[in-house]
Protein backbone atom coordinates (compact mmCIF):
# COMPACT_ATOMS: atom_id res chain seq x y z
CA UNK A 1 0.00 0.00 0.00
CA UNK A 2 0.79 3.39 -0.84
CA UNK A 3 0.04 7.11 -0.40
CA UNK A 4 -2.55 6.50 2.45
CA UNK A 5 -4.19 9.23 3.29
CA UNK A 6 -5.95 8.92 7.05
CA UNK A 7 -9.05 11.85 6.86
CA UNK A 8 -11.35 10.76 10.22
CA UNK A 9 -11.13 7.86 12.61
CA UNK A 10 -13.47 5.27 12.42
CA UNK A 11 -14.77 3.37 15.56
CA UNK A 12 -15.82 -0.43 16.52
CA UNK A 13 -19.74 -0.87 15.27
CA UNK A 14 -19.07 1.72 12.53
CA UNK A 15 -20.17 0.35 8.33
CA UNK A 16 -16.96 0.48 6.80
CA UNK A 17 -17.04 0.47 3.20
CA UNK A 18 -14.25 -0.26 0.93
CA UNK A 19 -13.88 0.59 -2.83
CA UNK A 20 -11.25 0.51 -5.45
CA UNK A 21 -11.02 0.83 -9.18
CA UNK A 22 -7.83 -1.06 -10.80
CA UNK A 23 -5.63 1.27 -12.66
CA UNK A 24 -3.20 -0.81 -14.42
CA UNK A 25 -3.25 -4.57 -15.01
CA UNK A 26 -0.22 -6.88 -16.23
CA UNK A 27 -1.68 -10.41 -16.38
CA UNK A 28 -0.27 -12.80 -13.94
CA UNK A 29 2.17 -10.17 -12.83
CA UNK A 30 0.73 -7.44 -10.87
CA UNK A 31 -2.33 -4.77 -10.62
CA UNK A 32 -2.45 -1.40 -9.37
CA UNK A 33 -5.37 -0.70 -7.30
CA UNK A 34 -6.47 3.10 -5.69
CA UNK A 35 -9.21 2.46 -3.29
CA UNK A 36 -11.19 4.32 -0.54
CA UNK A 37 -12.76 3.87 2.54
CA UNK A 38 -16.12 5.22 3.25
CA UNK A 39 -18.18 5.69 7.15
CA UNK A 40 -21.64 7.23 6.78
CA UNK A 41 -21.26 8.56 3.11
CA UNK A 42 -17.31 10.29 4.78
CA UNK A 43 -14.29 9.29 2.91
CA UNK A 44 -12.20 8.21 6.07
CA UNK A 45 -8.87 7.38 4.01
CA UNK A 46 -7.92 7.02 0.44
CA UNK A 47 -4.71 5.22 -1.05
CA UNK A 48 -3.09 2.90 -3.56
CA UNK A 49 -2.43 -0.37 -3.55
CA UNK A 50 0.13 -3.22 -5.56
CA UNK A 51 -0.79 -6.79 -5.92
CA UNK A 52 -0.62 -9.83 -7.79
CA UNK A 53 -4.07 -10.60 -9.30
CA UNK A 54 -5.25 -13.96 -8.82
CA UNK A 55 -7.31 -15.76 -11.30
CA UNK A 56 -10.60 -17.46 -10.01
CA UNK A 57 -11.44 -21.44 -11.23
CA UNK A 58 -7.66 -21.55 -12.53
CA UNK A 59 -6.14 -24.72 -11.02
CA UNK A 60 -3.13 -24.33 -9.13
CA UNK A 61 -0.13 -26.86 -9.22
CA UNK A 62 2.72 -26.93 -7.17
CA UNK A 63 5.97 -28.12 -8.09
CA UNK A 64 8.25 -29.89 -6.20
Amino acid sequence: MDEIRFRAPVFPNCRLILMARMRDLRPNRRAKFDFQGLVKDQIVFTGSMLGVPIMRNHEYHLSD
